[in-house]
């Protein structure tokens, strides 16, 4: 009996948390900020600050929904794991967001390129130089993540994308100074194989390292409500973030 509730301890201790969390708000010393962007308007993102002054920063980009409080905690999680690491969940929205799929392809499809650069770059500027940057992304929020990244400049260290369509401009990846972990969905028939391959190869080409996993999973996988939600296959896929962020800001 003993044994097996040390098993059981074990088995608690090694689970990971889970993906995106709950539906409710989070509560805790994080926060909203708001920001200029070089448009005029304000942009809004959900800051999670390291208990100690830190050059680290994650910066989270939404998929299709929005800002919702899954992406909250989603910001929690890895402010959480990583621990020496400012995050900034970015709201690409300007404070739209839904669980209905067809609002939320409107809301993407309404989105343009200048204004996302924009709303990307005002927040780099709250941010401030000498920072070390890594940005995160699911689907739609994982182009969004690269972009940030080119955006970023010398001050990017790592891109994490989720089953995003990747770049195929040579223009838009030339110059790139971080390094890319890409988690594939193996089940995507919007994105294919060639297409992730082709863009590692772009991203070498360019003198930074490229990362591929291959997930047996659906794209959305990482989502709880979509129907296509696969948490083995998101934990296993963390696990991969996890490690790369660890190694890129040098935490333990």
């Amino acid at each position: 009996m003993k044994k097996l509730i040390n098993l059981l301890a074990m088995a608690v201790l090694m689970t990971p948390p889970a993906s995106y969390g709950q539906s409710s708000a989070p509560t805790d010393h994080s926060t909203m900020i708001q920001f200029a962007t070089l448009d005029g308007t304000k942009a809004s993102a959900y800051y999670v600050p390291s208990d100690s002054a830190t050059a680290n920063v994650l910066i989270i980009y939404h998929d299709i929904m929005g800002l919702d409080n899954n992406i909250k905690k989603e910001a929690q999680k890895w402010q959480a794991m990583l621990g020496n690491v400012d995050v900034y969940a970015i709201d690409m929205y300007d404070g739209k967001m839904t669980s209905d799929m067809t609002m939320a392809a409107k809301y993407r499809d309404e989105m343009n390129s200048k204004h996302a650069d924009n709303i990307s770059r005002g927040l780099l500027a709250k941010i401030g130089p000498d920072k070390r940057i890594v940005t995160l992304g699911w689907g739609k929020g994982g182009e969004w993540a690269f972009r940030g990244a080119m955006l970023a400049g010398n001050n990017a260290i790592g891109c994490v994308m989720y089953y995003a369509m990747p770049e195929k401009e040579e223009k838009n990846i030339r110059g790139l100074k971080a390094d890319v972990l890409y988690n594939f969905a193996s089940k995507d028939m919007k994105v294919h194989p060639f297409f992730v391959e082709d863009f590692g190869k772009r991203v070498e080409k360019n003198g930074r390292k490229f990362e591929m996993h291959t997930l047996n999973a659906d794209a959305g996988f990482a989502y709880p409500t979509d129907p296509r939600h696969d948490g083995r296959a998101n934990d296993e896929a963390d696990r991969y973030s996890l490690a790369f962020m660890k190694a890129k800001f040098q935490v333990q």
